[in-house]
């Protein structure tokens, strides 16, 4: 059957409006192409699988939209009487059953879904409710009292501009699911007022910035805290004269009818929303902590004394990392940021960036705790990599990232290869994302392959290949800061450690 394509936007607002009002066959709805035949008739017609469900009698049933008879027009079928194919039939009779699921995402998570999926098929797939949920918290933040004013229609030559739905699954470094994340974002790109390089400049940490925080808290002994504030830039007041009014994504039904907002504070998406935000965190900071001077290697990182104690802080877009050496400067400042923004406190940091993070720590002689040694590592990272490429991970990976004399010259017109240049600048940026984070052992190898990326050959692919499969040899590799005194302790630890076991040797 040349099957019809449904208007599944109309189709997704109709159901959630029912859903709205209590009927339970489309709470969990399941869309599946399938060929069907209505009750009434004897041949089967393109259609839509919604639901799968049970009869009043207790047998198992679809409920069909058929994209090819009247408007909306839906029928419970027999299973005998839909055609679906085998896989995508097992898929729906295994989530069906949802009335007694829990919040554990092991459970009920269908995980074969990408990390990354578009609204739509976010909202229409197997983890429909998690996302229904990450929805409608993302919207119910954007249409908060105070930080817009909802609207039913727009005032002539107003700007509006359009919205839309950004899904991803949120991972922890150990791969494992956080959280199902949805943000809304507007279409900054249609908006046709002019502004200046000053309206739309905000400052970004530096990666360097980061790896000299961490070297000062290890320095100086300051436990580095860190917070992430949520929906972050929607904390950011908008001047009165560049307000705009915003038109919810297509995907969204407000219950109350309005169909946009006039937006008082900022949202992502928007020109100018990365530099009000910028604005707003650095008033927060010297109002409260007129002390901490902004450095002048990087705008975003804050040092200086309170209270006669060493004091930093790193502002990464909605992350605050903070090392302090006093334990109530600590907790003012937790005070502070909790009271002043909607915020999330995740203790001494373990991630920042997908970069995993481990901070060992220790009493000193005054009895406060210090930070004694600091690993970051990314296994996920190289592994996710090792997987993408089809790297070989079963055999010995090779003990150096290039071959020794390796010299690549440019190669003629007749050796390159198009149909591998995406492929290959993937994999030789995505090194280049581990060597500025974590793995400076290979700097130089990949920013060697860099200069080739616009004359692809199968050599270059082939080099690029090595480094990647070096480093998931040496995944375990992390990026260490730790005291003197905790290296000649571990030292000292380690021959005690031997001499208990082997005897000594001249």
């Amino acid at each position: 059957l040349a099957m019809a394509k449904p208007n599944y936007a109309e189709l997704l607002r109709y159901l959630r409006h029912r859903q709205k009002h209590g009927d339970s066959n489309v709470y969990y709805p399941c869309f599946a192409q399938c060929a069907a035949r209505p009750p009434d008739r004897q041949k089967y017609h393109p259609a839509t699988v919604v639901s799968v469900d049970h009869s009043p009698e207790a047998r198992l049933r679809y409920q069909v939209y058929f994209n090819s008879l009247d408007a909306h027009s839906t029928a419970y079928c027999d299973t005998d009487a839909v055609v679906l194919d085998t896989s995508v039939k097992a898929m729906l009779l295994a989530t069906r059953d949802s009335d007694d699921v829990s919040s554990d995402f092991p459970d009920d998570v269908f995980m074969d879904e990408p990390d990354d999926v578009k609204a739509k098929a976010a909202l229409l797939g197997p983890n429909r409710r998690h996302w229904n949920d990450a929805m409608d918290k993302e919207m119910n933040g954007v249409c908060e009292q105070g930080r817009a004013v909802l609207a039913t229609s727009f005032p002539k030559n107003a700007k509006v501009l359009p919205t839309k739905l950004v899904c991803k699954k949120k991972r922890n470094t150990d791969g494992t699911l956080d959280k199902f994340k949805m943000r809304c974002t507007t279409r900054g790109d249609l908006d046709k007022s002019y502004y200046s390089d000053f309206d739309v400049f905000a400052p970004t940490a530096n990666l360097h910035t980061f790896r000299l925080l961490m070297t000062l808290c290890i320095i100086h002994g300051c436990v580095p805290y860190h917070y992430d504030v949520s929906q972050a830039f929607l904390q950011a007041p908008i001047p009165e004269d560049e307000q705009y009014y915003i038109k919810f994504p297509k995907e969204y039904v407000h219950p109350e009818g309005y169909i946009g907002a006039k937006m008082l504070y900022a949202l992502y998406g928007h020109r100018t929303s990365g530099r009000l935000w910028s604005e707003t965190a650095h008033k927060f900071m010297s109002d409260n902590f007129p002390t901490l001077k902004r450095s002048t290697f990087d705008e975003c990182l804050y040092i200086g004394n309170v209270n006669g104690k060493l004091m930093m802080v790193l502002i990464y877009v909605d992350d605050f990392v903070v090392g302090c050496a006093d334990e109530l400067t600590k907790a003012y400042f937790h005070e502070r940021i909790m009271s002043t923004f909607t915020a999330t406190y995740s203790g001494v940091i373990n991630q920042f960036l997908q970069l995993k993070i481990n901070v060992t720590t220790e009493l000193n002689d005054k009895g406060d705790t210090v930070p004694v040694k600091i690993d970051i590592s990314n296994e996920r990272s190289i592994e996710h990599l090792a997987s993408k490429f089809e790297i070989n991970t079963s055999k010995q990976q090779p003990r150096s990232p290039m071959l020794e004399g390796l010299n690549i010259k440019l190669p003629d017109a007749d050796a390159i290869d198009r149909s591998i240049e995406t492929p290959l600048r993937s994999i030789v940026y995505s090194l280049l994302w581990l060597a500025r984070t974590i793995r400076p052992d290979i700097y130089y190898h990949v920013t060697y392959l860099a200069q080739f990326c616009h004359t692809p050959t199968a050599e270059i692919m082939t080099a690029a290949k090595r480094i990647l499969a070096y480093v998931y040899g040496t995944r375990d590799f992390s990026l260490t800061y730790q005291t003197a005194t905790f290296i000649y302790k571990s030292n000292y630890e380690q021959r005690q450690s031997s001499n208990s076991t082997q005897p000594n040797k001249s």
